[in-house]
C-alpha cells in the first residue's frame, strides 16, 4: 500500500461516453476464461471507430491462456517484470506521465494489487473496472453483471457509456 501511496494524486475524473473517445487502453488476463472472444470484440469496436488504443495483458501465472503475444498495440506484463512488491518494473517507460487516455478499462474479476497499481498509475479521464469486493477502488465507474463474463462486461459498460448522456 506504500506503492499506491506514493503514486500523484488524480485529478478530478471527467465522464466520457465511449462513441467519443479517441484513447481506450484495457488490463487483462489471458487466464480467464472467454477473454479472448472479449478482446476480440473490443479490438474489433475499437478499429471499426478509429480510436487509438493499448492493450496491457497482465500474465502473472504459467497457465497457457489466449496468446495476444503476435498482435500488435499489446503490451505484456510478465511474472518476471513484477517485482517482489507486485509494482511492474518500468511502468514509467510504458506508460509515461503526459500520455492520457479517455478510458480506462480493467478487466480484473479480483481486487488484486498488481492491475489496481497499473489502473491507478496510467493517467485515464474515466476509469472502468469490474464488480469485485475490494474497498478502495481506483474506479470512477463499475460494472456488474449477472454472469460475470469479460464479454457480457465489455458488452454493458459499452451499452451504459452510451447510453449515459453527460452534463
Amino acid at each position: 500500500m506504500k506503492a499506491i501511496g506514493r503514486l500523484p494524486k488524480r485529478g478530478v475524473s471527467c465522464f466520457t461516453p465511449f462513441n467519443k473517445a479517441k484513447s481506450v487502453v484495457f488490463i487483462f488476463d489471458p487466464d480467464e476464461t472467454g477473454i479472448e472472444d472479449a478482446i476480440n470484440y473490443l479490438e474489433e469496436i475499437l478499429k471499426g471507430r478509429g480510436i487509438n488504443w493499448k492493450g496491457i495483458i497482465l500474465d502473472k501465472s504459467n497457465k497457457r491462456g489466449a496468446d495476444f503475444s503476435p498482435r500488435a498495440d499489446f503490451i505484456l506484463v510478465s511474472k518476471k517484470e513484477i517485482g517482489f512488491n507486485g509494482v511492474p518494473r518500468n511502468i514509467e517507460k510504458l506508460f509515461p506521465a503526459d500520455t492520457e487516455y479517455d478510458i480506462l478499462l480493467d478487466f480484473s474479476t479480483e481486487n488484486e494489487f498488481t492491475s489496481s497499481y497499473i489502473s491507478r498509475f496510467v493517467s485515464a479521464k474515466f476509469k472502468i473496472g469490474r464488480y469485485c469486493s475490494g474497498d478502495d477502488s481506483p474506479f470512477d465507474f463499475i460494472t456488474k453483471t449477472s454472469d460475470q463474463t469479460p464479454l457480457s462486461f465489455l458488452k454493458q459498460t459499452i451499452h451504459y457509456l452510451e447510453s449515459i448522456k453527460p452534463a
